[in-house]
């Protein structure tokens, strides 16, 4: 990787984390000052329970950054399809199980806080439109592992900051107008299925990059990735226990 190339990356990384935290100071005061403090709780809990189950991914993708970029640069164009479509079908169990886990955990999560008839109602909501982006995320977080081991860093940081940066002014102006958490969570959800979007058609237009195959998957790819994969997702447990 070239000088010049290296330090773009760095600009869109430090680009992209510090429009995030301008946007959380600005925007934190407001979310918290229209919802209340007990729907802006309701609110919070959810998000945290979706980060819990992100655990799911089981270092899947950090496998995937790694195998991508080696067959890659070693021009093994078969063996980059096949990890990339067994990876798919991996994520997409991944997503079933996280779907089960919502099903399962959802009276044991809502009927502990002691929340208002309304509030509980609401929160129903909420929760299963979280716990199904919570889904999308899984299945679709092959794209931008994919595009991290293809070294497509400075395009997917200026998609993500502008995703932000326009999903936060959207929020801001609903907020003003009087709209609570329902839109909060759908607007989540649709700029989490835009961005997804445009991570599918940036990695469509990125040279020597694999598609998914449903055929291509193999058991070799499947033992490639569970033996890189097993230490992502104890990283991935200990961050999760650091946070807690």
């Amino acid at each position: 990787m070239s000088r010049r190339k290296t330090y773009a990356n760095l600009l869109s990384y430090w680009f992209y984390y510090g429009a995030l935290i301008g946007i959380s100071f600005v925007v934190s005061p407001i979310l918290v000052g229209s919802l209340g403090q007990e729907r802006y709780g309701v609110w919070t809990l959810l998000v945290s329970f979706a980060g819990y189950l992100s655990v799911l991914d089981l270092g899947i993708n950090a496998a995937l950054v790694r195998l991508v970029s080696r067959h890659v640069a070693l021009e093994e164009a078969d063996e980059a399809r096949a990890v990339y479509s067994t990876v798919n079908w991996m994520l997409l169990v991944m997503a079933c199980i996280a779907l089960v886990v919502i099903l399962l955990a959802g009276p044991v999560f809502l009927g502990r806080f002691g929340l208002t008839d309304v509030l509980q109602q609401q929160a129903w909501t909420l929760y299963w439109i979280v716990g199904f982006d919570v889904c999308l995320g899984l299945a679709f977080s092959s794209l931008l592992g994919c595009l991290t081991g293809l070294q497509q860093f400075v395009r997917v940081n200026l998609l993500s900051t502008t995703i932000a940066i326009v999903k936060n002014g959207v929020l801001v102006l609903l907020l003003h107008q009087g709209h609570g958490l329902l839109s909060v969570a759908l607007l989540q959800l649709g700029a989490n299925g835009t961005r997804y979007l445009g991570q599918y058609v940036l990695l469509r237009r990125t040279p020597n990059a694999p598609r998914f195959e449903p055929s291509r998957a193999s058991r070799a790819a499947l033992r490639q990735v569970w033996s890189y994969g097993a230490y992502g997702v104890l990283i991935a447990i200990a961050l999760k226990l650091m946070a807690y």
